[in-house]
This record gives structure tokens, C-alpha cells and sequence, in this order.
């Protein structure tokens, strides 16, 4: 058996996240979610060996063991799991290697767990897929689980997942240049974890806390709005429903926003930017910035003079894949 490596993309969450959250979804009207998939993607090579090994490159670590129940495998407790969920017999080497940086909020755990799931079974695709990655991610974290992340990865391209009583189900448009050309993805140099910021979300809202009811809802609406606009290719009324989510999410969580997201966002309004957008439950990690095509190099300095890195992302029409 030769190696097989597989390739997986990232996402932005565009709106409604949270709302991916079963059974938080009950809670709302008409719930949905929108991203996008991007260019920077994890990689996973895995290939028949002697003996086993895990070599995590974008973290550095490198992990030898005897048996998938090793407990030096707690190094790397994500693909632990994985490895677990997966009859093996035979000792591989596995490599992997993801694009983003470690808590960017751009769902890269769980691209790494679809991508190494599909590299040690290519029969795993669809909704299976997704729904694996999720629940293995959930039962790591002890937390709820979302989908978006592992439904970006698996299918690639603009989602939009909208609820009904039946389930999921995704709606998608082709991609073209026009939302490459307006927008600018920005690392702003400090790490987040969603898993308990989601958690408080999803507490609050089963207690029946009003405030966080209607910021739901509002995230809700702001998610078929951007779809709509998305589709349109109408900028400044996506920029509006971003913002418009935006805001409900700080109701949220008011430290959605860190100074330091919090001035460079500011900069980049400054430079000619439409809207800033946290990726993921935010307080950390990276934002998105839409703005018109001409203001691209000026945003882009502005945000680097204030710290930020300009990650060199595109939308990404590919799911994950066997190369």
C-alpha cells in the first residue's frame, strides 16, 4: 500500500454561527449558517510504516508509540481520537500539517480531524463525513459540538446550512472572483478556544435568558440577509449584515472583540474597510475585512502597522480530497 494524502480547507464563517449547534437550533427561528471555504487547508499524509508515528508539523511535535493506546498519544488528543474511531491494524506514519495558525478561529481542529478521517478511510465522504469529525470533536472537548467547520471542509465552496425539522440541509452558489477581490483575511496575533465561549451561549440560552434569545435571533436573520446579498454580489449590503451580526455577537459575549482586534479593526475602517467580521467565537484569533477592490493595499498596510497579518486567503471551491 502506497501513502495517501489528503487535503482539506478552512472556513470564515460568514453568519449564524452558533446556530450549528444541535439542539441550540431549536431555540431559534429559521436558523442557518453561512461561510465560505478557504485556500488555507490542512494536510494529512498517512503511510503504511514498521512502527508508529505522528508528526504534527505546523505545532512541531512528534510523537513514537507502541500501540494506539499509548498515553504519549495525549500529546495530540484530537488525533488520539481519531485513530480510536477508525479498525486499524497495521502501524502507519502519519504527517500532518495545517495552514492556519493555532487558535485563528478558522476551524482548524476540525479540518484536521475530516481530513485525517477520510486519509485513513477513503470510502468517508457526505454528510458522514461531517457528522463523524463533529461528534469526535464534541466528545474530545466535552462540550457541544457544532458542524459548520467539518461541513466546510468536507464540501468545499460557499454553504449555506438552513434548518428544518428534517434536518440540515446545505444550499450552495458557484463561486466566482468577486468575493476574492473584496476581501482581506487578518491574523491579529493572539490565540482563542470557542468550546467554552459556545458553551455559555448555549447555557444561557436554555435558562431562557431573553437577551441572549434575541441576539440569536438576530444572528438568524443577519445569516439569510448575508446570503442573500452574497449571491447578489451586492457588497455594501453584505457588509451591513455582517455588521449587523457582528453587534449581536458582542451582546453575546462582549470580549468577542480584544483590544487589540478592536483597534485594528478600527484602522482598517479608517483605510477604507466596509466591516470587520470576527472569525469564530472570537476574543482571539482572526477577523475578515471587506472592502472595495482599490483599498486592498492600504488596508492591508494599516492593519500590519498595527500588528496584524494579512494571511493570503482565497475562497475555495474544492471539499476535501485524495491528491
Amino acid at each position: 500500500m502506497s501513502s495517501t494524502t489528503v487535503l482539506a480547507p478552512t472556513r470564515i464563517d460568514l453568519a449564524g454561527g452558533t446556530l450549528d449547534i444541535w439542539p441550540l437550533t431549536l431555540l431559534v427561528k429559521n436558523p442557518s449558517t453561512l461561510n465560505v471555504a478557504i485556500s488555507l487547508e490542512a494536510e494529512v499524509q498517512v503511510t503504511p510504516a514498521k512502527s508508529w508515528e505522528v508528526v504534527a508539523e505546523d505545532i512541531d511535535v512528534s510523537v513514537a508509540f507502541q500501540g494506539l493506546d499509548d498515553p504519549v498519544l495525549d500529546r495530540l488528543p484530537l488525533i488520539r481520537e481519531v485513530l480510536h474511531s477508525t479498525p486499524l491494524k497495521e502501524p502507519l506514519h502519519i504527517r500532518t500539517h495545517s495552514a492556519v495558525p493555532l487558535g485563528s478561529g478558522l476551524g482548524g481542529s476540525s479540518t484536521l480531524v475530516v481530513a485525517l478521517l477520510k486519509a485513513l478511510d477513503p470510502a468517508r465522504k457526505g454528510w458522514g463525513l461531517v457528522k463523524e469529525a463533529r461528534n469526535i470533536e464534541g466528545g474530545m472537548l466535552r462540550l457541544p459540538p457544532g458542524f459548520q467547520d467539518a461541513g466546510a471542509a468536507v464540501f468545499g465552496g460557499i454553504s449555506h446550512f438552513c434548518w428544518s425539522m428534517k434536518g440540515w440541509e446545505r444550499v450552495s452558489r458557484e463561486l466566482s472572483s468577486w468575493l476574492s477581490e473584496r476581501m482581506t483575511l487578518v491574523f491579529s496575533g493572539a490565540t482563542r478556544f470557542s468550546g467554552t465561549t459556545n458553551w455559555d451561549v448555549f447555557k444561557a440560552g436554555f435558562d431562557g435568558d431573553k437577551g441572549v434569545l434575541g441576539s440569536l435571533e438576530r444572528i438568524a436573520i443577519s445569516s439569510y440577509e448575508a446570503f442573500e446579498a452574497l449571491i447578489n454580489e451586492d457588497v455594501e449590503r453584505l457588509a451591513e449584515s455582517l455588521a449587523q451580526e457582528m453587534n449581536a455577537r458582542i451582546h453575546l459575549n462582549s470580549d468577542i472583540l480584544s483590544p487589540v482586534m478592536e483597534e485594528q479593526i478600527e484602522a482598517s475602517l479608517g483605510a477604507g474597510a466596509l466591516v470587520g467580521k470576527v472569525c469564530g467565537a472570537g476574543g482571539g484569533g482572526c477577523f475578515l475585512l471587506l472592502h472595495p477592490p482599490a483599498r486592498r493595499e492600504a488596508i492591508a498596510q494599516t492593519v500590519e502597522e498595527k500588528g496584524g497579518t494579512v494571511l493570503a486567503a482565497t475562497p475555495q471551491s474544492k471539499g476535501v480530497r485524495t491528491i
